[in-house]
């Protein structure tokens, strides 16, 4: 949300935007496998 904000005021570019979400999913997508290897089972 506060990236579509960003990029409607023109803040930041259309390319920055684009690797500001794929940088978002990325982490998303990390973050379990991570845990899981961290996480006492």
């Amino acid at each position: 949300i506060v990236l579509n904000i960003g990029l409607d005021l023109g803040v930041i570019s259309p390319t920055l935007f684009a690797m500001m979400v794929l940088m978002a999913l990325a982490t998303t997508i990390a973050t379990t496998p991570v845990l899981r290897r961290l996480s006492p089972s």
